[in-house]
């Protein structure tokens, strides 16, 4: 569907969507927005955690920077989200990349550290 008015050239393309289409499209958006707050919550409290290791101010000041940051976001986007269908599936897409961290990336950690530990000098194919 071509739209033009008379008074001026300006022309542009409309597109129209069925409400299944709309609707799959919205709940994919809403699903990567709340998956994107929970990655920022995950970054502040790994913040949090190193400050109270490390005592360095930055990681706080970085914590207290995120958490103005989410508050300033869904403020906006408050009412968005009205769908706890949707707050559920993005903590369940963060709990399965917490979990992929935790067991997973750590076991092999502990491996690959006690293998690099003992070689004394590796090239990049050995590596």
């Amino acid at each position: 569907m071509k739209v033009s008015t008379i008074y001026s050239g300006t022309n542009f393309a409309l597109e129209l969507e069925d409400k299944d289409k709309l609707l799959k499209n919205d709940f994919y958006l809403k699903a990567i927005i709340l998956s994107l707050f929970g990655i920022l919550v995950a970054y502040m409290l790994y913040g949090i955690i190193l400050y109270l290791f490390v005592k360095n101010k930055s990681y706080l000041l970085y914590s207290v920077y995120l958490i103005v940051f989410i508050i300033q976001k869904k403020a906006k986007l408050s009412n968005q989200i009205k769908n706890y269908y949707h707050i559920s599936l993005g903590l369940f897409i963060f709990s399965i990349g917490l979990f992929k961290k935790v067991v997973i990336a750590d076991t092999f950690a502990f491996w690959a550290t006690n293998g690099f530990d003992t070689a004394e000098h590796l090239n990049m194919i050995e590596a």
